[in-house]
């Protein structure tokens, strides 16, 4: 049995947990489960699925340092993209929001081992990203929302600027994190 498995480790590291890893560990399993919902309610509830989505959510809050959160994320990404119509309606932002709150409460958990109580500088800085990402998602949505109005057929060219905004961005940030770019250079 591999250590990640091992009940005992397990509740080791139950036991040795701080109370805010506790409370990230409840924020996973709810907010994973009020995606589920929220996915269930917009399209197509599929109850093997959801079971699939709360086992993974469950790894995912036993077992943060292992690969079980980016499973979770990538299972309930690929699950919305399955369930959900193609609509933009008042679901797709709080299935998006909520999609927020989990990767934000994974990332939270599995920054340290157990025991690890994370600064408040860092929750802020958090924080302020998760808000920003969260302010973007709306105006996504919004934008998306004015355009879906405007009942124009499908533009592959439309698409691939997009996508190459979305890339060159991508590239951006990946440089600034590794400290190749500077800010203002």
């Amino acid at each position: 049995m591999s250590a990640a498995l091992d009940p005992g480790e397990l509740l080791d590291r139950l036991a040795l947990s701080t109370v805010q890893q506790r409370v990230l560990r409840v924020v996973v399993l709810v907010s994973a489960g009020a995606f589920l919902l929220l996915v269930g309610g917009a399209g197509d509830h599929r109850p093997v699925l959801v079971v699939v989505g709360v086992l993974v959510a469950l790894a995912a809050a036993l077992s943060p340092e292992s690969n079980a959160p980016l499973a979770l994320v990538l299972y309930l990404g690929a699950l919305w993209l399955v369930a959900t119509p193609d609509r933009l309606d008042l679901w797709t932002l709080a299935a998006a929001w909520d999609l927020l709150v989990v990767h934000l409460a994974c990332t939270l958990l599995g920054h340290g081992p157990p025991g690890t109580t994370l600064d408040r500088r860092l929750l802020r800085l958090w924080l302020t990203r998760a808000l920003v990402c969260a302010g973007a998602a709306l105006v996504v949505w919004l934008l998306a929302l004015g355009a879906g109005s405007l009942d124009r057929p499908a533009s592959a060219t439309a698409v691939a600027v997009a996508l190459a905004a979305v890339v060159g961005w991508c590239v951006l940030a990946g440089l600034r994190l590794a400290g190749v770019v500077r800010r203002g250079s």
